[in-house]
């Protein structure tokens, strides 16, 4: 399921959640959310937990917000992949694809979203 944000408002709920992926200008992090994000730098934001993730990125209007979970009736296939440094990035992040099917029973992702990390050592 998705729903629309203002970015505000992504800020405040992305902030509660425990890991993020913040893409800006000058650097990529992945771990555990921030205190402080420079909009003027962001590229992509994704706050996330196994419940849900928080998005801000830029569309065609400035920096949007989009906020991502799964409905009970929502088939999930999980993933965790091992990340290659694992002392910047952590050791694993974990994804989940929701799958959209059509009349005719046929399945495709229709949304991929973080869902998990575990950090390095």
């Amino acid at each position: 399921m998705c729903e629309v944000l203002e970015v505000g408002q992504a800020l405040s709920r992305g902030r509660a959640l425990p890991y993020a992926m913040i893409r800006a200008l000058s650097r990529v992090t992945l771990g555990p959310t921030p205190d402080e994000i420079d909009l003027d730098e962001l590229i992509e934001a994704r706050f996330f937990d196994s419940e849900q993730e928080v998005r801000i990125f830029h569309g065609e209007t400035g920096l949007q917000a989009a906020h991502l979970w799964e409905g009970t009736e929502d088939t999930v296939i999980e993933r965790t992949y091992k990340l290659a440094n694992n002392a910047i990035f952590g050791r694993s992040v974990t994804i989940h694809q929701l799958l959209h099917f059509d009349e005719d029973g046929q399945a495709c992702v229709s949304c991929t979203r973080l869902a998990g990390w575990k950090g390095g050592d």
